[in-house]
């Protein structure tokens, strides 16, 4: 089975990560950027994932392989690179863990990543699409080949 929801952005990037930790700036406890606003990186960014999933009616599943479309405004002078636009996926995946459609974000859980990436001026954002295991195997190594 396969689901998908658009999580409007541009998610934050690596380098807005780090320089958010980095920064200290906070406004009532919470830090406060260009990201996050008031609330903070992870919780406004966790609550967009969520209400994205909830609006996209995703169903709850115990393990799948997601794939990320990247959708990235054109900036004169400005573009990121893909390590650091995929940075982003961690929100996704906790917020789909927050909202309890996906059990935890390990490798038993989370059985494959694959990015893509495209420009878009009008609607930035990913486009996560999720392909449920059919399998009820999650994640472990197989066995060594015998000799």
């Amino acid at each position: 089975m396969s689901q998908s929801f658009f999580i409007p952005g541009p998610l934050p990037g690596l380098n807005e990560i780090i320089d958010a930790r980095a920064s200290g700036w906070t406004v009532g406890g919470k830090r406060h950027d260009r990201y996050g606003g008031k609330k903070g990186l992870k919780p406004y960014w966790h609550e967009a994932v969520q209400a994205a999933a909830i609006g996209a009616r995703i169903k709850p599943m115990q393990a799948a392989h997601f794939a990320f479309e990247w959708y990235e405004p054109k900036r004169r002078g400005m573009s990121r690179d893909p390590d650091n636009i995929t940075a982003g996926q961690k929100f996704v995946l906790d917020g789909l863990v927050g909202l309890g459609l996906l059990p935890d974000d390990n490798r038993h859980r989370v059985l494959g990543l694959s990015h893509s990436f495209k420009w878009s001026q009008d609607r930035p954002g990913v486009l996560v699409t999720i392909r449920e295991s059919d399998d009820e195997t999650t994640g472990d190594a197989p066995d060594s080949p015998q000799d």
